[in-house]
Order: C-alpha cells, then structure tokens, then sequence
C-alpha cells in the first residue's frame, strides 16, 4: 500500500470544515483510522450556515453594488438555472425590467448578468456556477439578488 503523502490529512482535515457537524466528526475517525501514525489536527467551523457559514463574509459577494440591469439580468440566470424559485423570480424580474423601460437589454450589466456575472462594484465580478460548495453560494447568491431587486420595486 503506497504511504500517504504528508500533506493529504491536512488537506483533508481542511476540507472536513465544509462538511456538517455528525459528517465531519465521521470524517475525522475514519482519517485516524486510515492513518494512525498521522496526527489530524482538531478542527471547528462555525455552527450557525453550516459550509455556507465558514465561508464568512467574503465568501458570499455582496449584491449591493449592481446595477438594477445586472440584477435583472442575473435574476434571468438564476432561473434559467433553477437557483431560485422561478415563480416569484419572473414576477420580479419581469417588473425590474418595466422599471428600467425596456434599456435593461441595452445595458451590459444586464448581459453579463445573463451570462451569470454579478457585477460586485467597478471592474469586480462574481462568477455564478458550479457544484458543490459553489452551487450552495450560487443559490444563496440567486435568493439574495431576489430581495434586493424585490426592495427597488
């Protein structure tokens, strides 16, 4: 049996963060059994969000700086992706955009939105996507993109 590289437990240990409490505590035992003469640091994540919460607040791009086109367009994103409720999504998106008179098409920001880029402030973005940890925050992203654009209404 080839010997684990030194590196692998912690990397392993690190990824336990991302996973909920009674998995991570599993997790961990079976690393100790696996690999006995290795030592597994103690590790602890938040309790409150689960993944979501040890990603803190940098994980989760703040929606506060789109522009009401980038919202609309993202909000077309997120429902042609399922990452939120389509209903109440295409109620809002659909007033958002009778808001902005039609120009949201025109304007980049919704483009990109589209594309699944939430416009975070000037020349920054947040890229939408992915799986796992990602599509968690895609969809927190998704819901959060819905209220803001539901306050402008």
């Amino acid at each position: 049996m080839r010997a684990l590289s030194p590196l692998l437990p912690a990397a392993l240990a690190v990824a336990a963060l991302f996973v909920a409490p009674p998995a991570r505590a599993q997790l961990l035992n079976q690393l100790q059994s696996a690999a006995p003469s290795v030592s597994v640091p103690s590790v602890s994540a938040p309790s409150a969000g689960g993944a979501l919460g040890a990603l803190g607040g940098g994980g989760v791009p703040s929606v506060g700086s789109a522009s009401p086109g980038n919202l609309a367009g993202v909000l077309h994103y997120c429902i042609q992706n399922n990452d939120v409720s389509s209903g109440a999504a295409r109620s809002v998106q659909s007033q958002l955009m009778s808001k902005l008179g039609g120009q949201a098409s025109s304007d980049p920001g919704y483009g990109a939105g589209q594309g699944g880029t939430l416009e975070t402030g000037p020349g920054g973005g947040y890229s939408l996507g992915g799986t796992g940890i990602k599509q968690e925050v895609t969809r927190k992203v998704c819901n959060m993109v819905l209220q803001r654009a539901q306050s402008m209404l």
